[in-house]
C-alpha cells in the first residue's frame, strides 16, 4: 500500500508535468537530427523522463557492456510525445482524481483548443477521447474548478462531425449536467450511433417525444448532435436532419442558426466571442474577416455552404419562403424574420470573404481553388436573393438604409470597377442578380440601383461580346425600373 502511494505521488508530483507538454516539442527536437541524452548533464528528474519515452537505439554505445549503469544514450526515433501522453491520460482513474482537477481542467482546454482544434490528427482525437471518457467517470464534476468553461467545450465537441468524439462528449455531459436529458439517454445514444441514426432521428422528435418541462435541456443537445451530422460528407443525411427539425420551435431553430456563425468565424480563424452581435459590427467582421483570409479553411468553409444549401431547400419555409397562412401566422414559434438578421449576416459575409480574391495573389500558398471561392460566393449571394424575395418576410421593414449600404459597400462597391468586362458572359454574375432581384421591388430599386451601377451596366449592354442571356437580364432591370408599378 505504500509503494502504491509512493507512485502515485510520484505520478501527480512529476509525470504528470508532460501532459501539456505542446506536441510541437518533439517536432523541434527531431528537426537536429538524432541527439545523445547525457545523463550527468541532465537534472534529475529530466534524466528520469528521458528513459520513459525514448527507445533506446541497439547500435549506440549506449548498450551495456559492464555492470555500471550508461552515462549516455542515443535516441533510437524521435519521442513520441502524443501517444506518451495518451498513456499518462490512462494511466489516470476516477477514483481520488477529484483533487487533481484544478491541475487537469485548465491541460485538458488548452489541450482541446490549441491541440485538437489546432492541429487535427487521429492522435490529438485518441488523446481527446480518453481525457472525455474519465471526466465522464469523475465524481462531482459540476463542482469543479472551470467547469463553465468545460461545459462549453462539451457543448462545441458534441457538433463535431465524427461520431466517436460525439459519443464521448455525451457521456461527459451526462456526467456535467444530466437535468432533463437523463431520460432520454437511450433515445439520444441511438441517434449518436450511424448504424441506428436513421430509424432513431425519425421516432425521438423534440415535438412528440419529450416532455414539456425537459425540452430545454434537450434541445440543445439533440441540435448539436445534428448539425454535427450534417457535416458528414459520405452520408446524406440532410433529409433525415431536417425532418426531424421542422416543427422545432424559432428559439431551436436560432440555435442551429448560431452553430452556423460559430463555424463560419472558426472556419476563417476569427474569434466569434470577441466580436459583437448586430448589422452595425459587420464593417468591422468584414475588416476582421479579410485580415485572416491566409488562414481559411476553405473544405470547412465549402462543407458550411452544403449544410446552409441544405437548410434553404429543407427549411424555407420557416425561413420565409412561403407566405404565411392565416393560422401559421398566429403561431408565435414560426417568425420567419426572427431569423433574416442572421442569415443576412451569414450571407454578407461569405461574399465579403471572397472579394478580395478576384486578383491572383501567387506568392500565397494557401490561396485556394477558383471552385471553392464560386461555392462560397454562391452560397452568400442565395442567401441575400431568398431575403430579397422571400413572400414571408417583410421586405420593406427588412431591408434598412444600414443594410443597403453594407450591401452597396461588401457586394457592389469591389466588384463594380471591373464589372463591364468580367460580366459580358455571365448573367449569374452577383452584381446582375442582385440588380434583377432588387428592381422588381420598388422599394429597392432607388437604394440599390445608384447612378454608378446604372453607368456600368449601359457600359455592359453596349459591350461587342455582352451574351444574349447578359442582355436580356439587363434589359429586363431597366423595363422594371421604368414600368414596375409604384409611387
Amino acid at each position: 500500500m505504500q509503494w502504491r502511494q509512493i507512485c502515485r505521488d510520484l505520478f501527480w508530483s512529476k509525470l504528470t508535468e508532460l501532459l501539456g507538454r505542446q506536441a510541437t516539442t518533439s517536432e523541434e527536437e527531431d528537426s537536429g537530427g538524432s541527439s545523445t541524452l547525457v545523463f550527468d548533464e541532465l537534472p534529475v528528474v529530466e534524466a528520469f523522463l528521458a528513459q520513459l519515452y525514448v527507445i533506446p537505439d541497439e547500435r549506440s554505445a549506449s548498450v551495456l557492456t559492464t555492470a555500471e549503469a550508461p552515462v549516455t544514450f542515443s535516441p533510437h526515433r524521435k519521442a513520441d510525445w502524443r501517444n506518451y501522453q495518451l498513456n499518462l491520460w490512462r494511466a489516470i482513474t476516477p477514483v481520488g482524481v477529484g483533487k487533481y482537477a484544478r491541475f487537469l481542467m485548465p491541460v485538458f482546454l488548452n489541450f482541446v483548443n490549441s491541440e485538437f482544434y489546432g492541429r487535427p490528427s487521429k492522435a490529438n482525437e485518441d488523446v481527446l477521447i480518453c481525457a472525455l471518457n474519465l471526466f465522464s467517470q469523475m465524481p462531482n464534476l459540476q463542482s469543479v474548478a472551470k467547469h463553465e468553461e468545460l461545459s462549453h467545450t462539451v457543448l462545441r465537441l458534441l457538433t463535431n462531425k465524427r461520431p466517436v468524439v460525439q459519443q464521448a462528449a455525451f457521456k461527459t455531459w451526462l456526467n456535467l449536467s444530466p437535468k432533463g436529458v437523463l431520460p432520454y439517454r437511450e433515445d439520444l445514444e441511438k441517434i449518436l450511433s450511424l448504424q441506428s441514426f436513421r430509424e432513431a432521428v425519425r421516432v425521438f422528435k423534440l415535438d412528440t417525444s419529450v416532455a414539456h418541462e425537459d425540452r430545454a435541456h434537450v434541445a440543445p443537445i439533440l441540435i448539436r448532435i445534428l448539425y454535427g451530422r450534417l457535416h458528414l460528407s459520405k452520408e446524406n443525411l440532410a433529409p433525415a436532419v431536417f425532418t426531424n427539425m421542422a416543427d422545432c420551435t424559432d428559439a431551436e431553430l436560432g440555435i442551429f442558426l448560431s452553430l452556423l456563425i460559430e463555424s463560419f468565424y472558426s472556419a476563417v480563424g476569427v474569434p466569434n466571442e470577441d466580436l459583437p452581435a448586430g448589422d452595425a459590427s459587420l464593417p468591422s467582421d468584414v475588416a476582421c474577416l479579410r485580415a485572416a483570409i491566409a488562414t481559411n479553411s476553405w473544405p470547412r468553409l465549402q462543407a458550411i455552404c452544403q449544410v446552409v444549401e441544405n437548410l434553404l431547400s429543407f427549411m424555407g419555409h420557416r425561413l420565409g419562403g412561403l407566405s404565411p397562412s392565416p393560422t401559421e401566422s398566429s403561431k408565435p414559434s414560426h417568425r420567419p424574420e426572427t431569423h433574416a438578421p442572421t442569415l443576412f449576416r451569414i450571407g454578407l459575409l461569405m461574399i465579403a470573404i471572397t472579394c478580395n480574391l478576384t486578383a491572383p495573389t501567387t506568392t500565397d500558398a494557401k490561396r485556394p481553388y477558383s471552385k471553392q471561392v464560386k461555392v462560397v460566393r454562391k452560397t452568400g449571394l442565395a442567401l441575400l436573393l431568398h431575403l430579397i424575395n422571400a413572400p414571408g418576410i417583410d421586405t420593406e421593414a427588412f431591408w434598412t438604409a444600414e443594410r443597403v449600404e453594407n450591401v452597396q459597400r461588401v457586394v457592389i462597391q469591389p466588384y463594380l470597377p471591373q464589372f463591364s468586362q468580367t460580366a459580358v458572359a455571365s448573367p449569374g454574375h452577383l452584381i446582375i442578380c442582385l440588380s434583377l432581384a432588387c428592381s422588381q421591388k420598388v422599394h429597392l430599386t432607388a437604394n440599390f440601383l445608384s447612378q454608378d451601377l446604372l453607368t456600368e451596366l449601359m457600359k455592359l449592354l453596349l459591350h461587342p461580346k455582352v451574351s444574349k442571356q447578359v442582355t436580356r437580364n439587363i434589359i429586363e432591370i431597366l423595363w422594371n425600373m421604368i414600368f414596375l408599378p409604384g409611387e
